[in-house]
């Protein structure tokens, strides 16, 4: 363990980083698991509280708040099992891939990861997440059963992962720049979560979305 000298709070901070690194070293898909899981609750919970916030036009004008959403507690461990038991293995034996297939650190190298990870990482992982979030999101957060799930999943899966990539690469080419030429190789899942809350609130808006556009179809065709 490091010694550093600071304020006790300091101290407690660089204490917690040295356990989270020796953690890493035992349990590394366990440890990371947990920690994409948190960021993936704390990226829901985000989104839950941007979407109480949100209000029609006609209350707008009329200054009121309307109803506000209870929060929906099953939405959030839906999306945080999805990062801590599907995302986080998966980013790491993928990272572990990279770091293997291109070792270096330099521009030339990074370069070479990232369009890895963004032309052929990231095509597939988006229309995975959004079809789990849509089939497993009707099925457990809203109670919804029938033969159709399975082929409505997949048609949003396809409609929303045009958009979805788009907008992810906004955001993960420079992010990821920076992630392989400056974070170490163990760190890269947490420095990747860290910016995924952003990301993780926009994928749950998303699928929120998505559920709500359903329930109201489903509400007209009764």
């Amino acid at each position: 363990m490091r010694h550093v000298r600071g304020s006790p709070a300091v101290q407690a901070v660089a204490n917690l980083y040295d356990r989270y690194l020796r953690s890493l070293q035992r349990y590394p898909v366990t440890t990371k698991s947990l920690t994409a899981a948190s960021v993936g609750a704390a990226g829901d919970a985000l989104a839950q509280l941007l979407e109480r916030r949100q209000r029609t036009p006609t209350a707008e004008r009329l200054g009121d708040p309307g109803p506000q959403k209870p929060f929906n507690w099953r939405r959030l461990v839906l999306f945080a099992t999805f990062m801590g038991v599907f995302s986080a293995p998966v980013s790491h034996y993928w990272y572990l891939w990279l770091s293997k297939r291109f070792p270096a650190t330099n521009m030339v190298a990074v370069s070479k990861r990232v369009a890895c990870d963004q032309l052929l990482m990231a095509p597939t992982i988006i229309p995975a997440t959004l079809f789990f979030l849509e089939y497993a999101g009707r099925k457990f957060v809203a109670g919804e059963n029938g033969d159709g799930l399975l082929r409505h999943a997949l048609q949003v899966a396809s409609e929303e992962t045009g958009r979805t990539l788009l907008a992810n690469w906004t955001i993960w080419p420079i992010a990821q720049v920076v992630n392989f030429r400056f974070v170490r190789n163990e760190l890269q899942v947490l420095f990747a979560n860290l910016v995924g809350v952003g990301w993780n609130t926009f994928l749950s808006l998303v699928a929120a979305e998505n559920l709500q556009k359903s329930h109201k179809t489903l509400t007209k065709a009764d």
